[in-house]
């Protein structure tokens, strides 16, 4: 959620406010790297973008997973974009003199991503309003994940944590997201009411997330005990859901 609510911690703080909202010892790069937010943000990662229509348009034109032309048409799948994404992302912040040259990877990923929507518009990963929603949507996640598990002390430290994570967008090229959390709420906000639908693209995430498939090799092992040895991944995905997808769509 948007609202402001302070949420008491216990435990060490990183140090608060410096020049560089990334730098060593700062709370943005600890929410950054937190093992909880890359724990439980990861499928709401997957879903947030995708909920929007053109996203989800370009994902069944160019997803081999989500269009049917993958020959494992499962989350595994659908995943190793995201995987691959957010090694990159971690490079921009962790990779120290190869970060800029991550950063930089990570835009030129996006180059050939182009395309027609139905109505016969052009698009491309770039467009001001699908780049901006693909991070805004990925970061908004996480902070909610990250206040969701007690990592600000107050709304001071939100704020740090949202501009730390603004600050890795702009550094691959995602430069228009507002200065402020506040800001950000009044641009999140009338997206997740008007725009965001739930699309086959969106249910395809959800259904394999939560009813994960056999790895390659497993063939032999019996349904229900899969369904026993995955439940602990599967209850890890349903929490991270909760925490990071608007409560509009958890239905």
């Amino acid at each position: 959620v948007c609202a402001m609510t302070s949420t008491p911690v216990s435990t060490a703080r990183p140090a608060a406010s410096t020049a560089d909202p990334l730098a060593e010892g700062s709370l943005g790069r600890h929410v950054a790297g937190h093992p909880l937010v890359l724990m439980y943000a990861n499928v709401p990662a997957l879903i947030m973008p995708t909920l929007h229509p053109k996203i989800a348009h370009v994902l069944s034109e160019k997803d081999r997973a989500l269009n049917g032309s993958e020959d494992l048409p499962t989350l595994q799948a659908a995943s190793r974009r995201l995987i691959s994404t957010y090694e990159m992302v971690m490079g921009i912040v962790f990779a120290g003199p190869e970060a800029d040259e991550v950063a930089h990877g990570l835009y030129e990923l996006h180059r050939p991503i182009s395309g027609s929507m139905p109505d016969g518009s052009p698009y491309h990963a770039w467009n001001k309003d699908v780049w901006n929603w693909t991070w805004g949507s990925i970061l908004k996640g996480g902070l909610d994940i990250a206040d969701e598990f007690g990592l600000f002390a107050n709304d001071d430290e939100r704020e740090q944590a949202y501009r730390a994570l603004k600050e890795i967008g702009i550094r691959y090229g995602v430069r228009a997201l507002p200065e402020t959390y506040a800001g950000f709420c009044d641009y999140w906000q009338p997206i997740v009411d008007d725009t965001l639908e739930v699309s086959p693209q969106v249910q395809f995430i959800v259904d394999h997330a939560l009813n994960l498939a056999k790895p390659r090799g497993w063939g032999l092992v019996p349904t229900p005990l899969w369904r026993l040895l995955s439940l602990p991944v599967t209850r890890t995905v349903r929490v991270g859901v909760l925490a990071g997808v608007p409560e509009k769509f958890h239905a």
